[in-house]
């Protein structure tokens, strides 16, 4: 009994030796040519490797290496000899072709080649038949070989940034593939031939040349398409189909209205209509999960209904059309980020008042002359923007959040600052700049943490200049 403990101590003893040699990284070559047989992770990255050692053969157990951000342009032949490397990172290099030496490496799982200059892939990379992730994004890749089909084990494709103008038709192949993203390519269409993996969850399309939105509707499982900076008029009515897509992104295309089957994709929590030409969107509260949405740069006139979106964080309808706002039967309890910045808007949205939950308002550029008195109700507002306004002062005092870090009047034309400024506390950065203001109120001592101050344009006093001089010492104040 005595003796089966001693060999029972003796082999725990081992394991734990060998798990922690499997966990430590080498970072040097010196020390892993000193112990070869128990090196499994060596990290060389960012050393301006130019010429790698053919010694490297010698680490036969090596699982991870790790060879980014060093000027090689050659591998030696010796890494072939690596039979249980899985993970090979040769992103930023300066890699003229594909190194067929790794093409011996038959354990390889994970091979980065990202960021380099290689202008095609060998014809039997199905070699690698382990690879589970293949990256060649930034590189000068004209086409794909078709035995990249025969890479079974294929999750994750990257050829975003490269010169692909037909989209491979090898990749409809990949029955286990999740993640491609062939973004940034010059791609015109996906032929209707072609059916996409059905196992796809993230699609990255964007920055092509695509006129019409691809035949993608097999991709049941789809939750993260990427379609913008392309040339799409239009969205299919079978858009509904992509039943569990979250996350839809069409900005910088040519769409000037929407198909109502976009409204039916109950799962959608982020979408992206920016910088397109839609004038209406007006039934966004049939998306019930949607947290955030971006409909900036377009030419909407109306503003959409969101008051029964209860999961809405994040709103941004910059630079359109609007003339006037309604925050009607709100309940925006989620809400934190607002952004209303150059449109037509006349009138301070008063229901606003009611987003309890709102940290940052944008109504810069806009025809606002008046702010409600009850701003105190949002509790939580850090940042508020009303600059390139028309704001003038009233006799009645508004009372602005305590909460407040950054507050922005510049642009207006206040005579007088009706705001009690005493309780900002919290407030870095204050723009008054270029209105019509001659004496800053008292209150103003009371804000002990600025950062930043603007007051330049406006007709201040010589004695109010001193006073505020000395009052913010350390501010930089251009009168």
């Amino acid at each position: 009994m005595y003796k089966f403990f001693i060999y029972l101590f003796f082999f725990l003893c081992c394991s734990s030796l060998s798990a922690q040699d499997r966990q430590k990284v080498y970072y040097n070559t010196k020390d892993a040519f000193a112990n070869p047989e128990i090196v499994y992770n060596l990290d060389l990255s960012g050393q301006d490797v130019i010429v790698l050692s053919d010694s490297i053969g010698l680490l036969k157990n090596l699982i991870h290496l790790d060879l980014s951000l060093n000027k090689i342009n050659t591998l030696p032949k010796s890494i072939g000899d690596l039979k249980y490397l899985r993970i090979l990172n040769l992103t930023t290099n300066a890699l003229l072709n594909f190194p067929v030496e790794i093409l011996r490496c038959s354990a390889l799982e994970e091979l980065y080649l990202g960021n380099n200059r290689i202008e095609s892939l060998p014809k039997n990379i199905d070699i690698l038949k382990d690879l589970v992730i293949l990256s060649a994004y930034n590189n000068q890749l004209y086409t794909i070989p078709s035995s990249i089909e025969n890479l079974d084990a294929l999750i994750e494709l990257d050829l975003n940034q490269n010169n692909i103008r037909i989209f491979p038709k090898a990749i409809a192949k990949l029955d286990k593939l999740e993640v491609l993203n062939i973004s940034n390519n010059r791609m015109k269409y996906i032929h209707k031939s072609i059916q996409l993996p059905v196992t796809l969850t993230v699609l990255n399309l964007e920055d092509n040349f695509f006129t019409s939105f691809p035949q993608l509707f097999s991709c049941v499982e789809l939750m993260d398409l990427e379609l913008s900076g392309n040339n799409i008029s239009t969205i299919p009515r079978e858009i509904n189909q992509l039943k569990e897509l979250q996350y839809l992104n069409l900005s910088r295309n040519n769409l000037s209205s929407l198909n109502s089957n976009i409204y039916l994709l109950k799962k959608l929590n982020n979408l992206d209509l920016s910088y397109n030409h839609i004038s209406k969107f007006d039934r966004i509260d049939n998306l019930k999960q949607i947290k955030e949405v971006n409909l900036a740069n377009n030419e909407i006139v109306e503003m959409p209904q969101l008051g029964q979106l209860y999961f809405l964080e994040s709103v941004d309808l910059s630079n359109n059309l609007i003339k006037k706002c309604s925050f009607s039967n709100n309940n925006l309890q989620a809400l934190t980020y607002i952004d209303l910045s150059n449109n037509l808007i006349e009138e301070f949205p008063k229901e606003l008042t009611e987003v309890r939950n709102l940290k940052t308002l944008n109504l810069e550029h806009n025809k606002i002359e008046l702010l409600p008195k009850n701003l105190l109700n949002l509790l939580h507002l850090e940042v508020f923007n009303c600059s390139f306004n028309k704001l003038i002062a009233t006799n009645v005092t508004i009372e602005l959040p305590i909460s407040l870090k950054e507050l922005n009047f510049a642009e207006n034309k206040l005579i007088s600052l009706n705001f009690d400024l005493s309780a900002l506390k919290s407030l870095k950065i204050l723009y008054l700049h270029n209105n019509l203001i001659k004496q800053l109120p008292e209150q103003l001592n009371f804000i002990s943490d600025l950062e930043q101050f603007t007051i330049k344009g406006n007709p201040l006093e010589d004695v109010e200049k001193k006073r505020l001089k000395s009052r913010f010492p350390k501010i930089e104040t251009d009168f």
